[in-house]
């Protein structure tokens, strides 16, 4: 009888090894306290720094607004070329009754 106890024993103690490495295998798989609070910190941090980020809809809105300035800008540019042709027709002829005022004097 005494054999069986032995016999009884060794196999108890065969059969806990694999309990036991897989209870401790299993302490990885999950977070400890520390670690999860230390995610928690870390995505609350992230959260926040998201707040100021524009969306997509900002973005948007920003492409539409930067088209609507760049054909203002065109049309800035346009009216500034029609101007700058009347500026150096104006300019001829500011020139020419410049020179005939000078000759007139220079005459009489």
């Amino acid at each position: 009888m005494e054999q069986y106890l032995q016999i009884a024993a060794i196999v108890v103690g065969l059969l806990n090894l694999p309990i036991a490495w897989f209870l401790w295998s299993l302490r990885k798989a999950f977070a400890s306290k520390e670690e999860v609070a230390t995610l928690r910190t870390k995505q609350e941090l992230l959260a926040k720094q998201l707040e100021g980020v524009p969306s997509g809809g900002d973005i948007a809105k920003l492409q539409v607004q930067l088209a609507e300035i760049h054909g203002d800008h065109k049309a800035l540019s346009a009216t500034m070329e029609g101007m700058k042709d009347s500026m150096d027709g104006v300019k001829g002829s500011v020139q020419l009754i410049s020179e005939h005022l000078l000759n007139a004097k220079v005459k009489g």
